[in-house]
């Protein structure tokens, strides 16, 4: 962790509802280059288990 914030969009996060999410809550994703710069992608909750088909 080193307090960087990344931009997302709401698709990026995946099996989650974007307003259940707060501000710390920890996730783990991929971080891509975008229009505006650097952003994460991929986004999932740490602790979330799925079986990605």
């Amino acid at each position: 962790m080193d307090g960087r914030w990344l931009y997302f969009h709401r698709n990026s996060l995946i099996g989650e509802d974007l307003d259940h999410l707060q501000v710390g809550t920890p996730v783990h994703y991929a971080e891509d280059v975008g229009d505006e710069g650097q952003q994460a992608s991929s986004v999932n909750l740490i602790g979330k288990h799925r079986i990605l088909v």
